[in-house]
């Protein structure tokens, strides 16, 4: 009797273990999807605003919370995809899906309170929010 329980056990385990294995691949649209980076002066939106087979449209907007002007800002993440089609910003720099984006010469400077955005159409197919999008501009020359 008690080999039998151990089975029934150990076969109920592997069917919920199988059970969750399965809902974590199926696809989920991330539609609508937001996220929101906090930094010491600046806050950075991430929003997927449209979804199709091997594309997202994205939005990014920064926003200045410090006391200062930011003075040619530039955005540096892992876009999970290649960027395309891009909007209100430009390319500095990237190396296969890190990218450093920067402001366009009309929005390059964000007064405080004030706010910039960006977009573009990503394309890959194994989608992420970014973990972390950080203002690089100090760096850039």
């Amino acid at each position: 009797m008690k080999k039998t329980g151990k089975r029934v056990t150990a076969l109920s385990v592997g069917v919920m273990l199988m059970m969750n294995m399965a809902a974590t691949t199926v696809p989920v649209s991330a539609e609508g999807e937001s996220k929101v980076y906090t930094h010491d002066g600046y806050t950075v939106e991430y929003t997927v605003k449209n979804e199709w087979t091997g594309n997202q449209n994205i939005e990014v907007t920064i926003t200045n919370t410090g006391s200062e002007v930011m003075c040619d800002w530039a955005v540096g993440y892992n876009a999970f995809g290649e960027i395309g089609g891009l909007w209100n910003a430009q390319v500095y720099g990237h190396q296969g899906t890190e990218y450093i984006l920067k402001g366009a010469s009309y929005n390059s400077e964000i007064e405080p309170g004030q706010s910039a955005n960006f977009g573009y159409t990503l394309t890959g197919d194994k989608f992420k929010i970014p973990q972390n999008i950080v203002n690089c501009a100090k760096g850039l020359t």
